[in-house]
């Protein structure tokens, strides 16, 4: 079975270079904006203020050829 990939929004930051990127949240990252495409709204009208969601993400630019992940501050 072919499986796809749904983008239902996209994530706004200032960040547009990987040189600018902080390797973890936790080192003065700058806020995002999550961004829901009006037709996927009805699917989070009610999370509220303080709720826990689980974001996955696609990072569009990665390059698809790197296999290995490295471990933060290394």
């Amino acid at each position: 079975m072919k499986q796809t990939l749904k983008i239902i929004g996209n994530i706004h930051s200032e960040l547009k270079r990987i040189e600018d990127c902080p390797l973890q949240e936790n080192e003065n990252a700058p806020e995002a904006v999550v961004e829901i495409f009006p037709e996927f709204l009805e699917g989070i009208k009610d999370i509220k203020v303080g709720s826990k969601i689980l974001l996955l993400t696609w990072l569009h630019q990665a390059d698809r050829g790197v296999i290995k992940c490295v471990p933060g501050n290394n």
